[in-house]
């Protein structure tokens, strides 16, 4: 048994099937699309090493003639270079308009094989096979494929819709803990763009699938195709509504490029970060609610994903240049950059001209790790004092501060979890706080007792409750 969503598109739909175990019945799906038992596979060389040999023979059980040419992994593979040995080898493989060719990898191998196949022979049928949860959920749907320009990412390219796309969810046991939370990314994007239930179920459940349970896998990897499946279906070209897919991608097109397309920022990495942004841009905007972007930060610090340019290593250009870099996007019209912003979690809308001032303040701010505002928590349980923790937080030995009634501070700033003894400072307080002269030390610091002074009311373990008032200075909150 296996999923299956499909993306209707006319007399060129086709199937994305979901499950586990799919890629050593590969030659069930694929033996049906063939018009002579003849097939081209193009994969990179990690890939090669761990799954070539499934796919290979479940394809030799119907005697289907394989030939395989296996190409470096990494972003820097979909260029020029590639391109040009990928075609000449398949035509030196006398592949044929009526033959298959098979793009078994990430997303890299899929975009670099869906062109080369739209531009072999004027057009050769290909099937995707993605290995990476990025892939799955991303780029082999939907048929936009293209490889890398001096001037950006993927500006080169065109739209190519495959026969079908064969997802073994099983494929994501090999991935490396950094490019599964790099895929999750993309996965992350779609409820934050519009699916705020869906986002809700990821909040919930999305360390579950980080840790390898299958079933919610699946599930995430199927509500990611259907979105993605519908909005394809009703614009295929990305004349309007199929730009909301890029959200978080103006952001990070640019990072990736002013990184050099290296290991430094995984495109899924430079998603959740876009994304971060897109939403504190948002917000700056007057678009959406303040607590919003400590919402989307919060999720991805508790996935532990990159969260902030800062997170970024090495050094990048300054905001000016970035936006230069931003001015290259495909959404751009007579200079203007296309934003996707939101309203909310769930509601992002496409901003076809936006104030650079304030992405330039955001990106500012970044670089420096400081967010500006009033500091609004989701999950608000009980609100304090107002007044009386803002003197907890921002009166310490070094530093002193008059309270000021417009700084909001809930009991969540610090994520407690009322009824428990653990939890975490949020990284929004932090950098607010630090925006008053606070240093992030003592920033820390002062939160945490914050927290255990809101939990103090919900412990009943008395022994508990005393090691804990014990450890409080209580005096810094006035008692």
């Amino acid at each position: 048994m296996h999923d299956k969503v499909d993306v209707k598109l006319g007399n060129r739909s086709y199937s994305i099937h979901i499950g586990t175990d799919l890629l050593k019945s590969a030659g069930d799906f694929i033996l049906p699309l063939l018009r002579r038992k003849k097939v081209a596979i193009i994969t990179d060389s990690n890939i090669a090493a761990l799954h070539l040999n499934d796919l290979k023979q479940s394809l030799l059980s119907y005697d289907i003639d394989i030939s395989v040419l296996t190409l470096p992994p990494g972003e820097r593979t979909k260029s020029w270079e590639y391109i040009e040995k990928t075609v000449e080898w398949l035509l030196a493989e006398h592949i044929e308009r009526d033959d298959v060719i098979i793009a078994f990898g990430g997303g890299v191998i899929g975009d670099l094989v869906g062109f080369a196949a739209s531009i072999l022979r004027r057009g050769v049928r290909f099937v995707q096979i993605p290995t990476s949860l990025l892939a799955q959920v991303d780029s082999s749907v939907g048929g936009k494929t293209g490889i890398n320009s001096l001037n950006g990412k993927n500006l080169i390219g065109a739209f190519n819709q495959p026969q079908m796309v064969l997802i073994d969810i099983n494929l994501l046991d090999t991935l490396s803990a950094r490019d599964f939370l790099a895929g999750y990314g993309e996965v992350m994007k779609y409820g934050l763009l519009g699916d705020c239930d869906f986002f809700e179920w990821l909040e919930d459940n999305a360390l579950d699938m980080a840790k390898g349970n299958t079933e919610k896998r699946i599930y995430a990897v199927k509500r990611s195709c259907e979105m993605k499946a519908d909005i394809v279906s009703q614009d295929e070209q990305e004349k309007g509504q199929r730009a909301l897919l890029n959200l978080g991608h103006t952001f990070c097109h640019a990072l990736e490029t002013a990184t050099g397309l290296s290991d430094r920022l995984l495109h899924g990495e430079g998603v959740g970060i876009g994304c971060a942004l897109a939403f504190e841009t948002s917000m700056r905007l007057g678009l959406c609610p303040q607590e919003t972007p400590s919402r989307v930060r919060a999720h991805l610090t508790k996935m532990g994903m990159k969260v902030s340019l800062s997170d970024i290593p090495g050094n990048l250009p300054n905001s000016e240049e970035l936006i230069k870099l931003m001015k290259q996007d495909k959404k751009a019209v007579d200079g203007k950059i296309a934003f996707i912003m939101a309203k909310e979690i769930g509601n992002a809308f496409i901003l076809p001209d936006i104030d650079l001032d304030i992405v330039k303040n955001v990106l500012n701010d970044e670089s420096k790790g400081v967010y500006q505002g009033k500091i609004f928590v989701k999950n608000i349980a009980q609100k304090t004092d107002a007044y009386q923790l803002s003197r907890a937080l921002l009166l310490n030995d070094d530093v002193e501060f008059n309270a000021k009634p417009e700084l909001e501070i809930y009991a969540d700033d610090v994520k407690c979890s009322h009824g428990s003894t653990s939890g975490s400072v949020n990284e929004d307080s932090i950098y607010y706080l630090m925006t008053r002269g606070i240093t992030r030390k003592e920033a820390v610091k002062l939160l945490t007792k914050a927290f255990l002074y809101e939990i103090l009311d919900f412990i009943a373990d008395p022994k508990i409750k005393k090691l804990i008032e014990k450890n409080l200075d209580r005096q810094i909150y006035g008692h």
